[in-house]
């Protein structure tokens, strides 16, 4: 492999993340990871207030500066990618299938690969008491 792999025995990142669940199938319980990706950056900043909860199937991608009030909410099957800045204030909850980016590629002739197009960011900001509605897309610079 051209790149290091990292183990968590203690569950250490697992308890940190909240993906450490009990989990039931055929009518056993057990304890397992839910279904989540993180890919977190080398240029990532994360700062997380208390009471933060991710629910199944979360796909979170930080790049760049996210942080997060008391009581964020993350309902199934949520995408939240961070390049620039999200801010979330405290008691904000997105629900099901809510898709956040403050990205976007550089638009460019079609002569240029997507892949080498680079990158628009833009900071976006969620204040307190937030509530975003199922399958509800935000993009960049939305304050």
């Amino acid at each position: 492999l051209g790149f290091a792999l990292a183990a968590d025995e203690a569950q250490q990142a697992l308890q940190a993340y909240g993906i450490w669940v009990e989990k039931s199938m055929y009518g056993r319980s057990y304890m397992g990871i839910e279904r989540t990706t993180f890919l977190i950056g080398p240029n990532a900043k994360i700062r997380v207030g208390k009471a933060f909860h991710i629910d199944r199937d979360m796909d979170f991608r930080c790049d760049g500066e996210l942080i997060l009030g008391d009581h964020v909410w993350f309902a199934p099957n949520t995408t939240l990618s961070v390049h620039s800045k999200i801010i979330v204030g405290n008691s904000t909850q997105f629900a099901e299938g809510v898709s956040v980016h403050d990205n976007t590629h550089v638009g460019a002739g079609s002569e240029v690969p997507f892949h080498l197009r680079g990158r628009d960011a833009a900071p976006i900001t969620f204040g307190d008491n937030v509530w975003v509605a199922a399958k509800a897309t935000v993009l960049m610079g939305v304050t």
